[in-house]
């Protein structure tokens, strides 16, 4: 599977989780780690299979699961939880089709979904899971894939739109209203639905930087049908009236590349970033805050962010320096991160957790 994180000439690009049902917000302050907490985190090819890691106790001890006959030795882009039983994930191209994998044991049993008939030859980036029948995926060639039946059969739905386009996520907020963001040449790609993939606009085009190499947006989450976050190279934009406009509010890192976006409500933002970077919203119209990482972690791009309140929040990386990545968990509202022990030495790419706002 290709890096999601690509480099500028300075220095010069998930989903941690991706949670994808319609989220609601947890009424609890702060989520302790304790038992009962379901999380998984997704991430590269590892001893013949891909890497898909699961916690019940909030991240407390992570294990990883299946093994080399029941999980496709491909790399994972993006893992979406709908509850302590059913998950999916999706990632690189493996026997002439993309894969698509979904539990509904928690893991016990994955299957793989889909076939060749339905489903194109490409590395699939991005998951989004309204309910146990309806979910959308993205990735390479414009490929934008919808199933109505559980996975059963796929159709595409961009009708070849931008066919050209590495799609980078998903994230759809009920069965009508979805965005797809990718990569593009002048200007990085959004487009919206809101009629369940029928027809599709792009949308930002006013408000895109142009000149970043290259053109990418990487991330894309949304509360509702009329406010969305969508972040990549030197970008972070949001709309409040379901993408007929949108509003750059670049975070302070520059030109470096903002991985993954979790909206707690329309003033309370948390964007993963490249080189150990994390940077909070808690006011629209206020500057980002940068918070810290723990001391003596090697440099990472950090990429998926999920999180159940404006406290409790997960990110995972993929390391630079050296094989690994990390999983930091932060219960004060990033104040304070800690890191969690990854079972594997390999990157992680997103996470997701039962209940979580993603």
């Amino acid at each position: 599977m290709k890096r999601l994180v690509l480099f500028i000439s300075i220095f010069t690009f998930t989903g941690l989780i991706i949670f994808s049902i319609s989220c609601k917000k947890n009424k609890n302050t702060s989520q302790p780690i304790d038992t009962g907490i379901y999380g998984w985190a997704v991430g590269d090819t590892l001893d013949g299979y891909g890497t898909i890691i699961y916690t019940n106790n909030g991240g407390k001890t992570w294990v990883r699961q299946g093994n080399a006959q029941t999980i496709p030795n491909t790399s994972f882009a993006d893992v979406c939880v709908i509850d302590k039983k059913n998950v999916w994930a999706v990632g690189g191209n493996i026997d002439g089709y993309a894969t698509i994998l979904k539990t509904s044991d928690g893991g016990e049993t994955w299957i793989r979904l889909g076939s060749a008939q339905s489903i194109p030859d490409v590395e699939l980036e991005g998951i989004s899971v309204i309910n146990n029948n309806i979910a959308w995926a993205a990735g390479d060639e414009g490929t934008i894939l919808k199933t109505t039946d559980g996975g059963t059969n796929w159709t595409q739905q961009n009708k070849g739109k931008l066919s050209n386009v590495p799609f980078q996520m998903v994230y759809a907020t009920d069965d009508n209203n979805v965005w797809a963001v990718g990569i593009g040449d002048t200007l990085a790609v959004i487009l919206h639905t809101s009629n369940g993939g029928d027809t599709w606009t792009r949308q930002g085009l006013d408000s895109l930087h142009t000149g970043n190499i290259p053109n990418a947006l990487i991330d894309v989450h949304a509360i509702n049908h009329n406010v969305a976050w969508t972040v990549g190279a030197g970008q972070a934009l949001y709309t409040l009236d379901g993408g007929e406009t949108w509003t750059n509010k670049s975070t302070p890192l520059g030109p470096l590349h903002n991985n993954g976006v979790c909206i707690i409500n329309e003033n309370i933002v948390w964007v993963a970033s490249d080189y150990k970077n994390i940077c909070k919203l808690t006011d629209l119209d206020s500057a980002w805050i940068l918070q810290s990482s723990p001391a003596g972690l090697p440099s990472a791009e950090y990429m998926g962010i999920t999180a159940f309140d404006e406290y409790t929040a997960w990110i995972v990386s993929v390391n630079i320096e050296e094989p690994g990545g990390y999983i930091l968990y932060t219960n004060d509202g990033g104040n304070t991160w800690v890191e969690q022990t990854n079972p594997v030495n390999i990157s992680l790419r997103r996470i997701s957790f039962a209940g979580a706002l993603r």
